[in-house]
């Protein structure tokens, strides 16, 4: 059994949601105190623990991925995969039995994934396959858990022939200007004349003003706000081995968009939806209007090209993206072809903002 909380933001209040599986059925119980809730989730994981002892070879997929994000310790080894891991345990994969998982339940679960409607690139599915792998390699240790970890590596490589999985590559696609119109009024109607509670119109001009990751915007607090220093804190910034709080720089249409929001307690987030959400959304949309591979993620690189376009130097537009490898930021995220030497030229000409 795995138990975790979730934090449900309502108009009648908060709320926190103790959810937990048992007998591979989720289950979940409402508590209007944090206090009430921690106390149950604590008498479950107790329960968890008793019950892991007794029947461990037989944990699923997913009950080891909920075991992990359960424990502190192990969620933070796991920092950087937990969104993944998530995601992960709304597919078929996550009910198959560690002791029963096989090489071809790999094949299978990219095979599932690429018929989603955001159609994963090879490159975003080996994140998948790593992540589940990584995350059994620690159950194993944990749980003691009889898993074939040698053929799921071998399948791995069969991935790798079967093209079905690839090692990330540098993006170039930058969206052209009439699909981002094409887009982004789309995402007004959807915004305006729906029942749909995400506003995507905003979100989406919140990343092209910022360069803020969609995980970020939905992240970001009203605490984190200030509208007189025009700056936003963006805390535990995605970093390869040091997160750490980050502010950056709202423009007057930034600024614009958060007050357009529904003001919140300083503790509260101020767009209360789920990074899943943004993405299917974008997706249906591109589907809608027939533009292929253009991922939301492009409007941070977006950003980050009319910057530069701005005559904004490299290390501000870095300060901003929350790169500190300004080769990264020139070769993911500037995609306008430029060399090195024209991006130190730059920075020469630009040397205080």
């Amino acid at each position: 059994m795995a138990v975790y909380i979730e934090t449900n933001f309502g108009k009648k209040g908060t709320t926190y949601k103790v959810r937990y599986r048992n007998k591979q059925k989720n289950k979940c119980k409402t508590f209007n105190s944090i206090v009430e809730a921690e106390r149950y989730a604590k008498k479950l994981k107790n329960l968890s623990a008793t019950i892991i002892k007794d029947s461990s070879t037989k944990l699923t997929v997913g009950e080891v991925i909920q075991s992990l994000l359960a424990n502190e310790k192990t969620k933070e080894a796991m920092k950087g995969a937990i969104s993944n891991l998530k995601m992960l345990l709304n597919y078929d994969i996550a009910l198959i039995r560690t002791n029963e998982l096989r090489a071809s339940d790999l094949i299978n679960h990219c095979q599932q994934r690429q018929s989603d409607l955001t159609q994963p690139s090879p490159a975003t599915l080996y994140h998948d396959i790593t992540n589940i792998i990584s995350a059994l390699k620690l159950g194993k240790s944990l749980h003691n858990l009889n898993i074939d970890i040698s053929g799921l590596i071998e399948g791995k490589s069969a991935l790798y022939k079967l093209k079905l999985i690839s090692s990330s590559t540098p993006r170039s696609r930058r969206p052209k200007s009439e699909e981002i119109t094409q887009i982004l009024d789309l995402a007004a109607d959807i915004q305006n004349n729906t029942k749909t509670k995400l506003p995507i119109l905003d979100i989406s001009d919140l990343a092209l003003e910022t360069a803020m990751r969609r995980g970020e915007i939905t992240k970001v607090k009203w605490g984190d706000y200030n509208p007189k220093k025009a700056t936003l804190i963006i805390r535990d910034r995605k970093h390869p081995t040091r997160p750490s709080d980050h502010h950056i720089w709202l423009s007057p249409k930034a600024i614009e968009i958060v007050e357009r929001q529904t003001r919140g307690l300083p503790n509260e987030p101020i767009f209360p939806f789920s990074p899943s959400s943004i993405t299917m959304l974008w997706g249906k949309m591109c589907k809608q209007l027939c533009i292929k591979d253009l991922h939301f993620h492009d409007l941070r690189s977006e950003a980050a090209c009319r910057y530069y376009l701005q005559h904004w130097d490299i290390v501000r537009i870095a300060k901003q993206t929350g790169h500190k490898d300004l080769n990264t930021l020139n070769n993911f995220y500037l995609r306008l072809g430029l060399t090195d030497r024209q991006l130190l030229k730059k920075n020469e000409h630009n040397p205080k903002n």
